[in-house]
């Protein structure tokens, strides 16, 4: 597989990644109080501006292949293997298996399986706009990370 090929591959596991995550939050709407349904209707709409910035970035490597370089290694099935969990999270919620005091947990969860992904690193890219978003996807990830975390500990 060209390097090209694998960098898209990886930009779009990223992308489903934050997409599902945004799709999780929007789930956790169905069981929160009316006081949290801030809170995680934020971290949906933050999760699918990450969807539109990776967007761009798969763009730009379609157009400019040679100007991205991987630079750490991706696990892609570790990645596909969290996305499974947390569509599994989502048909939970939907079914009510999951309890209100259990959302900030899982998702603490979920934000460190991203993190791992290490999104900033994978990639040399020569443009730095797109340097930029990535790092500001894995900037807003450790915030998210550190947001569910505490509200974990306030239940």
């Amino acid at each position: 597989m060209e390097v090209a090929d694998r960098v898209l591959e990886i930009l779009e596991i990223m992308r489903e990644t934050e997409l599902w995550a945004a799709e999780y939050y929007k789930s956790c709407l169905l069981l929160c109080p009316e006081s949290e349904r801030d809170f995680f209707s934020k971290l949906s709409i933050e999760k699918n501006k990450h969807t539109q910035y990776i967007s761009v970035i798969k763009a730009y490597c379609l157009k400019n292949p040679d100007y991205f370089e991987l630079n750490v290694p991706f696990d892609a099935e570790l990645a596909k293997k969290a996305i499974s969990s947390i569509k599994d999270n989502i048909r939970r919620i939907q079914k009510w298996e999951i309890k209100y005091d259990q959302l900030a947990n899982i998702a603490a969860e979920m934000e460190e399986s991203i993190i791992r992904h290490r999104y900033g690193k994978i990639f040399k890219i020569n443009h730095q706009n797109h340097l930029k978003l990535l790092n500001e996807i894995s900037e807003d990830t450790i915030r998210h990370h550190k947001m569910v975390s505490e509200k974990t500990n306030k239940q």
